[in-house]
């Protein structure tokens, strides 16, 4: 056969260049995945996260903190739950054991379950013992309407002052008609800051008092008929006051401060947070970390010195660095607690 014409030879020299690209695209290709799947190992053996700016830190699944196992072994500081490995010092999920969960917005730490700082645990539920009305100081120790909790103690509420240590309303109670100690004689009843012979019409008579039941916290709606410290009278009938809004089987609760309804009914706070101006968010002195707790980088052995760096066995976080731990525990490895154990100090 003759010599190929000038344009099928142009067209046989661009088809080999055009093979020749892609076996070289290949090879780099697989170069790059062996360099990647090199560095994965490398970070699990080490324990360390680094980020990546196309999903979470590499060899972790989801925002948890769980990295798969090397071989039958877990990183240093992790324990093997299920398929994954956790630390169970500090995730809420697996807190002190493998599927011992922790409920919002209580988080796991040290191995336990803790209310945020700042709250204690009442009957199974995040408490801020120095302002709750129902929780005062204590868990279950209610100030009595209209009272208000301030730094964990029972102060008057409007329209009250205190005489004789004890919140009373000047403008009815009978011992201290208008003024401290001023008490009615017998048969008069207090009416307006007054004593008087029979209640005004517009009042209604309660032992020795003259009362509006359609206003008065300690006579809503009738004698003796009293709303909690949560709630104020209207229209006879007790209410959630202006900042309180009623969620489930709770009484009246702050969305703006509450971290069991932070912002909107049950919608508690998680990861350590606490709830202000209806937000979650950390408290003063920790960090937001990719597997979504709050941490203190000088005292956190899932998280000392940084979000990406965990005290291994035996090692504690003490000023943001990873030490032997003195008491010989385990450190940054597991905990010995478990869900619902411990209050917040």
């Amino acid at each position: 056969m003759g010599t190929p014409s000038q344009p099928h030879a142009a067209r046989a020299a661009r088809l080999r260049v055009a093979a020749s690209v892609a076996v070289l695209a290949l090879a780099a290709r697989a170069c790059v995945s062996e360099g990647q799947i090199s560095d994965g190992a490398a970070n699990l053996e080490t324990g360390s996260t680094s980020a990546s700016s196309s999903g979470p830190a590499t060899g972790t699944s989801g925002g948890d903190g769980a990295v798969p196992p090397i071989g039958e072994q877990c990183p240093a500081g992790r324990e093997l739950c299920g398929a994954e490995c956790f630390f169970l010092s500090s995730t809420d999920a697996h807190c002190g054991a493998c599927d011992a969960a922790c409920q919002a917005p209580q988080s796991c730490r040290e191995g336990y379950c803790a209310c945020p700082p700042g709250f204690d645990l009442c009957n199974g539920t995040c408490i801020e013992l120095t302002k709750d009305p129902l929780h005062c100081g204590a868990c279950d120790a209610a100030c009595q309407a209209p009272q208000a909790c301030i730094g964990g103690a029972c102060a008057c509420g409007a329209g009250q002052i205190r005489c004789d240590g004890v919140c009373t309303d000047v403008q009815s109670d009978a011992s201290n008609c208008g003024a401290c100690q001023n008490a009615c004689e017998e048969g008069y009843f207090c009416a307006r800051g007054g004593c008087v012979l029979d209640c005004p019409d517009d009042l209604t008579a309660c032992g020795e008092s003259c009362v509006d039941t359609g206003s008065d916290p300690s006579h809503c709606g009738r004698c003796d008929s009293a709303c909690s410290a949560v709630e104020e009278c209207r229209f006879r009938r007790c209410a959630c006051t202006d900042a309180g809004v009623a969620c489930g089987d709770d009484d009246c609760v702050d969305l703006s401060s509450n971290v069991n309804h932070c912002g909107a009914c049950e919608y508690p706070c998680s990861g350590g947070r606490i709830c202000t101006e209806s937000e979650c968010v950390c408290p003063e002195g920790t960090t937001l970390c990719e597997d979504d707790r709050c941490a203190d980088f000088e005292t956190d052995s899932a998280h000392c010195g940084d979000c990406a760096t965990a005290c291994g066995s035996g090692e504690v976080c003490e000023d943001g660095n990873c030490v032997p731990d003195p008491n010989g525990g385990g450190g940054g490895q597991t905990g010995s607690g478990g869900a619902g154990g411990e209050t917040a100090t």
